[in-house]
């Protein structure tokens, strides 16, 4: 078998750098050389230990390698693989779904009830780790990674692999602001809640596609900065000026045509909440961050009926939205370099995870070369 250097976790606050070895590579299998990775909440919230059913399933299965942002170079490929080859540049589309249910047969994979992910990005953790331990498909955080053929984007070479890395959450980005506009107008007036790496991100796929107006809320003066640099029109200190009044006094008293909501943590449901007395009538609020904790709301009925009010949750992208991101990356859209940083080698792995969400840092890059 091939061995290969991973950043195993075997607990909270607990990443080893181990040499494993690589199980041989199954049809309907592609196996890449990692070039570049970029980590996410999701991962970070496991490192943490958030969520205690992630050390009991590493306890009882062993160590597991985290990761599903990532780009690299295709090595080999099992024998029915058609739609890439060896020498191919790729990202990583981290969704495995079963590819027959109700969802994957109408091009809605990521909401596949029985999907696993690269990297335990979606589904049950413990089945991810099991996955592992039995095939090898892990993560990203390592010099070599197996995946399904499905999770494979293939991407021009003219796209360094720092980029390849950020089309994984670009592309969620994309699928959020494509479903905020679909059946309705081009909405010009958005507010984005939260500016950290997905809220900048949000600012600029909104003016890339066409908002006149991006409104940008973050208590901390830095990212509040980065966002007028990124395009934002105005931006607002949450804690010192009432985000309400402030929207409402911005869009001439009628309210943003759209809400994106990409704040996590304490301030997610008050944020939510928020949104929702913001957005305009007929308008729509995009829940994009997910709650690590108690994510329960309580919404007045009447508002959202008789404001028209869409909630839109979101999840994962599909094929259409990694297309339109690429697209994005060519043209010089997107300004990764503002979001993707500061950037580790893969044996740092550990304190890559210990500062994210620390002053200055943003999405955390690994350079596996």
């Amino acid at each position: 078998m091939m061995k290969y250097t991973a950043a195993l976790l075997y607990g909270p606050h607990d990443i080893r750098l181990e040499e494993m070895e690589m199980p041989p590579v199954q049809p309907g299998e592609v196996l890449i050389r990692m070039r570049a990775a970029t980590l996410c909440p999701t991962d970070v919230k496991k490192y943490r230990g958030i969520n205690p059913k992630v050390a009991d399933a590493l306890k009882t299965h062993g160590p597991y390698v985290l990761g599903h942002e990532g780009g690299g170079d295709v090595v080999e490929t099992g024998h029915d693989v058609t739609t890439v080859k060896p020498g191919d540049r790729v990202a990583v589309q981290p969704i495995i779904s079963c590819g027959e249910c109700y969802y994957c047969q109408h091009d809605m994979p990521n909401l596949c009830p029985q999907m696993l992910g690269i990297g335990a990005a979606a589904g049950d953790f413990g089945e991810c780790v099991k996955l592992y331990h039995k095939r090898g498909i892990g993560g990203c955080f390592a010099e070599y990674l197996k995946a399904p053929e499905s999770c494979v984007i293939k991407v021009p070479k003219d796209l360094d692999y720092e980029a390849a890395s950020m089309i994984e959450p670009v592309s969620d980005v994309v699928h959020s602001v494509s479903l905020a506009n679909t059946g309705a107008p081009l909405r010009k007036r958005v507010v984005v809640t939260g500016l950290g790496p997905m809220g900048v991100t949000h600012v600029m796929v909104a003016k890339a596609f066409g908002a006149e107006s991006v409104i940008g809320l973050d208590p901390i003066q830095e990212r509040r900065n980065l966002a007028m640099d990124l395009g934002a029109n105005v931006v607002i200190d949450p804690s010192q000026d009432n985000p309400v009044d402030r929207v409402l006094e911005s869009t001439e008293g009628t309210g943003a045509d759209i809400v994106f909501v990409t704040a996590g943590g304490k301030a997610q449901v008050r944020c939510v909440t928020e949104a929702i007395d913001m957005v305009r009538k007929g308008g729509a609020v995009v829940l994009f961050a997910s709650s690590a904790g108690d994510s329960s709301l309580c919404l007045d009925h009447n508002v959202l009926h008789y404001k028209m009010v869409q909630v839109i949750g979101v999840v994962g992208f599909r094929s259409q939205d990694a297309e339109k991101t690429i697209n994005l990356m060519k043209n010089a859209q997107i300004n990764l370099d503002a979001v993707r940083g500061p950037v580790l080698p893969l044996s740092d792995a550990e304190k890559g995870f210990s500062i994210y969400g620390s002053p200055g840092v943003m999405k955390v890059g690994l350079d596996i070369n």
